[in-house]
């Protein structure tokens, strides 16, 4: 083996040599470097021979000028032209051109595809100019029959425009490409991603391309006007591409879908309808239940089936009745749990029953959940009006936690699964809480309401003496009114703390209990006539002129007609007075009067005594019986 030299060089020369290549030995190993070119080197390469023509190779080329210093003013200023307008030229032409750039310093030439369309940038009077050459309708149409251009609203105003400068826009091509960006542009975005559009003027054409091209479209010239045509596919036809394409079931899927089928052809209503209507259902389930669903829809021609995850929740939207139904089927008890957490209903009586009946039909583990909601519902159902509509109750279980909110939700109710018992609990509860919410929503009224209300207000520690006395008093008096007070009556309860409101019917009958000087007063207030003789005749007080005054008294405070009924009191009081002793004790006092008849009575009621309202108007009428005297 020959030995190593050492300091020996070798030099092998090519051309000019303008470009140096090295190779040493460092080490033991040989390392190779070029030198890069100088400026003068590298635009003469470009010179040589002409370059492959793209933005990408024209960018390259006025970068590398300007790094190595070659990059004059003319020539910069014709590069960053060539830069500017090259990019705006259709594909057709970017892709089968020759661009030639002269200046004072020489010409660069950069060719793409055959170079059939010829574009020159050269500096004139100190400006560059761009100029399109060799610009002929057969060379741009036959290369978008055989490279369609992608379709969209820019493309075709690009390619208008273009045809437009080179002069080779006729009257009909202007007409067809304008028609054709107006109607473009309102297609729905599924068309305009996936369509194949055709010009056609005479034996010229124009195709352009979007997708897999699926919606055809034509644009033809005939009788003075452009005619835009999208050829629609069978609803049928569509729907079996539907089927095989097994498009996964999410809600965009669901809307892209329903837009397509707006451009099929056949009666496409009741399917339309019906994913309408799927669509909104869907996109309100929660995530768990959208990426593990099946969702089925039938109407009367066929049935269509969509597929998520493994599909484990069961949707279907049926087109019944003249409408689309969307229901969820039986559902796995987490996913019926995340679509009550996604959209809680307001807390009530219905809503608990309603959760209940839903678990019994899920699959899986429930039974601890369903005991919890039966002891809630059992519970809740109990509570007064006050609690029902501003309370916020959490149930707690092994598996987890679950809210409801009624109102703003300052009662606060538990319930919680415990030795597997659920125990239900009211916390957070102040005095004043109830007399608040009772102010924005009366509690109905009946004497089991007032009890009931009593009952938990003692439990929470509520009732203070004047409220219980008070209480007491509403439910001893209000339990002897008539139906008539009962079932139409507003009762507000007074007291240090507040007041209370309990309504029935309309509340016509004003009744207020209040608390006093030590004690409670219950005082029904202005009444209509007729409520007011109901009460009377439910609680009538023993025959007296007293008695008779104070009837007179109250019946000008009531409401509606009363002066024939104050006229027959007044006559019955004055007659009454008149009468001796042993009468007034021992009589019974009839008066009628506008078709009603009310009755007092004093002692055994042996004296008759009436007062009847006529044409004449009121008549007193005294009958005394003559009592048989004892043998001394």
């Amino acid at each position: 083996m020959a030995e190593r030299s050492e300091g020996a060089e070798l030099t092998l020369p090519s051309g000019e040599g303008e470009c140096e290549t090295s190779v040493c030995d460092t080490d033991g190993e040989p390392r190779c470097h070029v030198a890069e070119p100088t400026g003068d080197v590298c635009l003469a390469g470009f010179r040589a021979r002409p370059q492959p023509l793209s933005m990408e190779t024209l960018q390259g080329a006025r970068d590398g000028l300007e790094r190595r210093g070659e990059l004059g003013e003319e020539l910069g200023s014709c590069l960053d032209l060539a830069l500017e307008r090259f990019c705006r030229e259709p594909q057709c032409v970017q892709e089968n051109a020759r661009l030639r750039i002269r200046w004072a310093g020489g010409e660069l030439e950069f060719i793409a595809g055959q170079g059939q369309c010829g574009i020159s940038v050269s500096c004139s009077a100190g400006e560059p100019q761009y100029h399109v050459t060799e610009k002929t309708w057969d060379v741009f149409a036959a290369w978008t029959n055989s490279h369609p251009e992608p379709l969209s609203v820019k493309t075709l105003e690009r390619v208008r425009n273009t045809l437009g400068c080179w002069g080779a826009l006729g009257e009909e091509l202007s007409g067809c490409l304008a028609e054709a960006v107006s109607q473009f542009s309102r297609e729905p975005r599924c068309v305009q991603e996936n369509a194949r559009l055709e010009i056609q003027c005479g034996r010229r054409q124009l195709r352009f391309t979007s997708g897999k091209g699926k919606f055809e479209i034509s644009v033809r010239y005939g009788d003075g006007k452009p005619e835009y045509r999208v050829v629609k596919i069978p609803v049928h036809v569509y729907l079996a591409q539907l089927r095989a394409r097994r498009e996964s079931l999410s809600a965009d899927t669901l809307q892209t879908v329903l837009s397509e089928l707006g451009s099929c052809q056949g009666d496409t209503a009741e399917l339309r309808a019906c994913l309408h209507t799927a669509w909104e259902g869907f996109c309100r389930e929660p995530p768990c239940v959208q990426e593990n669903a099946r969702l089925r829809i039938q109407w009367g021609g066929g049935s269509l089936q969509f597929l998520s995850g493994e599909g484990e929740c069961e949707i279907s939207v049926r087109y019944r009745d003249g409408r689309p139904q969307y229901e969820v089927g039986e559902l796995p008890v987490h996913m019926y749990l995340a679509q009550l957490r996604a959209r809680p209903d307001p807390l009530s009586v219905d809503t608990l029953r309603g959760v209940r009946d839903k678990l019994a039909s899920c699959k899986g583990d429930r039974e601890n959940l369903k005991t919890c909601f039966d002891r809630a519902w059992e519970g809740f159902r109990q509570e007064p009006r006050c609690v029902q509509e501003n309370a916020r109750l959490r149930i707690q279980w092994g598996g987890g936690e679950l809210e409801l909110v009624s109102g703003q939700g300052q009662c606060e109710i538990s319930v919680l699964l415990a030795d597997g018992e659920p125990q239900y609990h009211i916390t957070e509860l102040g005095g004043d809480r109830p007399v608040t919410w009772s102010h924005a929503s009366p509690e109905s009224l009946s004497v089991a309401d007032l009890a009931r209300v009593r009952d938990r207000l003692g439990r929470w520690g509520a009732l203070g003496e004047g409220l219980s006395g008070c209480f007491g008093e509403a439910v001893s008096q209000f339990s002897r009114e008539p139906p008539c007070v009962q079932e139409n009556a507003r009762l507000r309860i007074q007291w240090d703390g507040g007041t209370l409101q309990f309504l029935s019917g309309k509340g016509q009958c004003e009744i207020s209990v209040c608390y006093r000087e030590g004690k409670p007063r219950y005082d029904i207030r202005e009444l209509p006539v007729h409520m007011y003789l109901d009460w009377l005749c439910a609680n009538p007080d023993p025959l007296s002129a007293d008695t008779l005054q104070g009837v007179r008294d109250k019946l000008g405070s009531c409401k509606g007609d009363k002066a024939n009924l104050i006229a027959c009191f007044h006559l019955a009081w004055d007659g009454f007075h008149q009468e001796p002793q042993d009468v007034q004790e021992n009589a019974r006092l009839l008066i009628q009067c506008n078709r009603r008849k009310l009755q007092f009575t004093s002692g055994k009621g042996e004296c008759a005594l009436t007062v009847r309202y006529g044409a004449r108007g009121p008549q007193y009428r005294g009958v005394k019986i003559t009592l048989p005297v004892c043998d001394k």
